[in-house]
């Protein structure tokens, strides 16, 4: 009996192999009812798991496998294997993880972090950003002031013709404007994957760099106040050619891009390639820890970039904006993470956060229906999910507001045949490291985590599900691997993610539902306070380096038309039903600075780089934010109390619609395109003329009410017309606000003064017109 048992194992081992060989994955696949509890893979169903409400399911599951670990090279690749997820690295042989921590007493939990060998970055508002030795994180998870902690994910990054596309050459003329704007007094940055700070498109008038500070995360020495790791540089150091940073061959030369389609001067290129923003000072940060620009951005690093971002602008004393194209799939979707409300607390007026919508419109990376009632895997939908050849791991991440839904994993040979499912999962419960195996073939480790029965950012249930090949030990992408759902009663929906590792598949069926396109956002640009960009075509052609005419060529062998939605720009809406993005700007193919830094073929394809080679084609939302991002720097030169959601409003009351948007608010486009002279010409500068009041004379009056909390009136004349600028500045002499900088005719004016994100203390402000100057005083009480 042996021989024909192993003939039959080889037999069908060998039509498995034979199978995979002419594609990935069965054409169908079909549910394979079960009689017995055979093809259950043996793993145990675990309930009333400690802290399970505080701690994040991606962050505990780290912490078991370290937990595990038999010694320190088993320890070293758990971490290993985790480290293109999230934001954990081995020192000294002991793994440190980078996260979240939301609490009720922010001094006590920091005092806690700190206690137990950590460090505090950024406080913004509850939230916390931290670096924690990953076996104290149970401990501190215990503290009554600690509410939840999250581990910090992973982010990937996601101008002739567009310039004017926007009507941004128009706003430089001051067409229809008091002036014309380009961004002075107003900084604009950006964290992304590097900057090369020589080129030219980031000079001044002077010759001298517009880039005033500079944080390189991949530095090892000179780290800004307040933090431990990186190197900074100012722009005297820049211009001294004291800085070593680089936007390397990983990052591809997109911070770089992003930055010169922001606030380029287009100098390389006469009579071309210019910014929205292009006399705008620069602010960057290279969120990446790699020198060379490979790897994610962590999430922890992206907030502590804001933050000092926006803490530099306010020692300048001047309005910003910093854009953010970058995201991932790491949580909710629907702005309740950790990492998104410690953005939305950053913001106010005159500092405003753009983030890119992603890449994401063309990939299956969202799922979800209605499920239905069942007892078990037969009675389940399934929904298919494809690890791509050579991958090694996949991460899943549902939610549910209402009910109650059982979630396993099943898998699929090469012809559909069922390989085996795990144990289903309700509400609190998990079941982990189940090893999925038939004929001898060990295709991976599943864990599937349903202890969020009650998550305490959105008081949704959450299941997250691990798929491990450990570096190609475990075939994991020889198989189709399947997310199966039931409810206990009725017919509760929820929403799935692929996270990272591929994506969910096509299949259909009587029990089969495909993976979808929509709610493809990623994060943070679901959260409430950033403004979120989509992208269109503006181009499809160019000329290149060796003067040759290229095309745009999307999938499928599609030159896309001029003005369509591009085929990757992520759709909404977010989880919670909110409109993103909420307006759309080009982002295909777009024209920009060429980082200087990269080796052709290997960080740039020559064929991309431009005519007398300063300058590359690039494309997706990462290019369509920072238009929107240099929009907003010249909305702030005009109003620079502009918070988040006035910008916001002004946008979409503005936006163009046409053939391609239609005439509605949807998910692709929101609410239209971006029109930046039609926005600056709506956007209202505080400054009102006094009704039937004649000026005799330059006149600057006492505010009133004085003193004052947050907002005051001034009141000044001006006998005849002329180029008017009224500034506020502190007790140091530092500019905190400028509230009027245009050409005005004569008469009497008020200008309010919003000091909502000011320091008590004495303020002066100065009037400045046609020769004359005058200052005064005015006290703001808290």
């Amino acid at each position: 009996m042996l021989k024909p048992i192993f003939t039959g194992l080889c037999i069908a081992m060998m039509v498995s192999m034979a199978a995979f060989g002419q594609g990935r994955g069965p054409e169908t696949l079909a549910k394979q009812l079960q009689t017995d509890n055979s093809k259950m893979m043996s793993g145990v169903v675990e309930s009333n798991i400690p802290h399970a409400g505080k701690i994040d399911p991606l962050l505990r599951h780290l912490i078991n496998k370290v937990e595990r670990a038999e010694n320190s090279r088993a320890k070293e690749a758990a971490i290993e294997n985790l480290f293109p997820l999230a934001g954990v690295e081995s020192q000294n042989g002991r793994a440190l993880v980078s996260l979240f921590i939301k609490s009720g007493d922010p001094v006590a939990a920091m005092q806690e972090v700190e206690r137990s060998g950590g460090v505090v970055y950024t406080v913004a508002g509850d939230i916390l950003t931290a670096t924690l030795p990953l076996e104290e994180v149970e401990r501190v998870a215990e503290k009554t002031c600690v509410y939840s902690l999250q581990i910090s994910a992973r982010s990937r990054a996601a101008m002739n013709v567009s310039y004017q596309e926007v009507k941004a050459n128009q706003v430089h003329n001051g067409v229809n404007l008091p002036r014309g704007y380009r961004g002075e007094g107003v900084v604009v940055g950006v964290l992304d994957s590097g900057i090369d700070w020589s080129h030219n498109d980031f000079d001044g008038a002077d010759g001298t760099t517009r880039i005033q500070y500079l944080w390189d995360m991949s530095g090892t020495s000179n780290p800004p106040a307040g933090y431990n790791y990186g190197t900074e540089y100012t722009k005297a150091q820049i211009d001294a050619g004291q800085c070593f940073e680089m936007d390397g061959n990983g990052g591809g030369g997109h911070g770089t891009h992003v930055t010169g389609t922001a606030a380029g001067n287009g100098i390389s290129f006469p009579g071309g390639y210019m910014g929205v923003a292009p006399k705008a000072d620069i602010i960057f940060v290279k969120g990446l820890r790699n020198h060379q620009s490979y790897g994610g951005f962590s999430d922890v690093d992206v907030v502590n970039g804001v933050n000092y971002f926006f803490s530099k602008t306010a020692q300048m004393g001047k309005p910003a904006v910093i854009n953010l194209s970058l995201g991932g799939h790491y949580g909710a979707h629907d702005g309740s993470s950790l990492y998104e409300q410690a953005l939305n607390s950053l913001v106010g007026p005159g500092r405003i956060i753009v983030a890119a919508a992603g890449n994401s419109g063309d990939n299956r990376i969202h799922g979800g229906y209605p499920t239905q009632p069942g007892a078990g895997y037969n009675d389940a939908l399934e929904t298919g999910f494809q690890i791509p050849e050579g991958g090694t791991f996949g991460l899943i991440d549902l939610w549910y507001n209402t009910g109650t839904i059982y979630t396993g994993v099943a898998a699929y040979d090469a012809v559909g045949n069922l390989i085996g499912f795990t144990p289903p999962v309700g509400p609190g419960q998990k079941v982990e490291n189940v090893l999925f195996t038939l004929f001898y073939l060990e295709y991976g480790l599943v864990t599937v985590d349903a202890t969020v029965a009650n998550d305490p950012n959105n008081n949704a249930r959450r299941v997250t599900i691990n798929i491990e090949g450990n570096n190609g030990q475990y075939l994991a992408d020889m198989c189709t691997w399947s997310v199966y759902t039931y409810s206990e009663t009725g017919n509760p929906e929820f929403d799935m993610w692929a996270v990272a590792g591929g994506e969910f598949t096509h299949h259909t069926g009587t029990y089969f539902r495909p993976g979808d396109f929509q709610k493809t956002l990623t994060i943070p640009g679901t959260a409430h306070n950033l403004i979120t960009v989509g992208s269109y075509v503006t181009k499809n052609q160019w000329i290149d380096i060796d003067d040759s005419l290229r095309v745009q060529i999307n999938p499928g062998g599609i030159i896309p038309n001029i003005g369509q939605l591009s085929y990757f720009s992520s759709l909404g809406p977010t989880r919670d039903n909110r409109l993103k993005p909420e307006i759309s700007a080009p982002g295909e193919a777009i024209i920009s600075a060429l980082s200087s830094h990269l080796n052709i073929g290997q960080g740039v394809v020559r064929k991309n780089i431009l005519q007398g080679g300063n300058y590359v084609k690039m494309q997706g939302t990462s290019m369509a934010a920072p238009h929107v991002a240099g929009a907003i720097g010249l909305m702030l030169q005009r109003n620079s109390s502009l918070n988040w959601n006035e910008a916001l409003a002004i946008l979409a009351a503005t936006a163009r619609k046409d053939v391609y948007t239609g005439n509605t608010v949807n998910t692709a486009f929101g609410y239209g395109k971006i029109d930046v002279l039609a926005a600056m010409i709506n956007v209202p500068t505080g400054i009102e003329p006094v009704e039937g009041a004649l000026a005799e004379g330059y006149e600057l009056e006492q505010n009133f009410p004085n003193p004052f909390n947050p907002a005051t009136r001034i009141r000044f004349a001006i006998p005849r017309a002329g180029q008017v600028r009224l500034t506020v500045f502190n007790v140091l002499g530092q500019k905190v606000a400028t509230l009027v900088d245009e050409a005005m005719p004569a008469g009497k004016y008020e200008a309010d003064f919003d000091a909502g994100s000011l320091s008590s203390g004495l303020y002066f402000y100065r009037i400045e017109a046609e020769g004359y100057s005058q200052v005064r005083k005015m006290l703001l009480t808290r």
